[in-house]
């Protein structure tokens, strides 16, 4: 598959098994992403704010701060609650797939992991944050155009008036 559109994204993988850690480097290399790794949620939310990735993996059983409590203070923060989070775990039960996308994940992948798959999810939901992250700077653009051409019509009504003004003065 070509991933040519979606860049150099960064991504983050938060796991504590290293082992998992280095699989999902790999994948995501191969891929032409840069992994940034973290050990912990509590590690991740350090890293955040100096890595700026457009996508975190995390697995959701780990000590301290688990993947959902992560997924939570991440989707409650303004700088941050735009930022795709894939679940990944060794737990396929439904409610624990519905508690993670209910809380904001965008995806879940279960362990064992298979690079395809892997590399399929990822790449959709990278291009879902870019198509996203354009159509924001679109409406931006949009927005500030169309405060120009406000501007630009009251300034032409005041000539007007003025112009009017003048004619009757006469």
């Amino acid at each position: 598959m070509d991933y040519a559109d979606i860049g150099a994204a960064r991504i983050l993988i938060v796991d504590d098994l290293e082992v998992n850690r280095l699989t999902l480097e790999e994948i995501i290399q191969d891929m032409g992403c840069r992994p940034v790794s973290a050990a912990s949620g509590e590690e991740a939310l350090g890293l955040i704010r100096e890595a700026r990735p457009q996508l975190i993996l995390s697995d959701i059983s780990m000590p301290g701060m688990d993947g959902y409590d992560l997924c939570r203070i991440l989707k409650s923060d303004k700088k941050t609650k735009n930022i795709p989070i894939i679940f990944i775990s060794a737990y396929d039960n439904p409610k624990d797939i519905i508690e993670g996308l209910s809380l904001g994940g965008a995806d879940y992948i279960t362990k064992p992991f298979f690079p395809e798959v892997v590399q399929a999810r990822v790449g959709v939901h990278l291009r879902l944050y870019q198509a996203s992250r354009e159509l924001e700077e679109m409406n931006r653009r949009l927005h500030a155009s169309e405060s120009q051409q406000l501007k630009q019509i009251e300034q032409e009504k005041k000539d007007v008036l003025y112009a009017l003004a003048g004619i009757a003065a006469r």
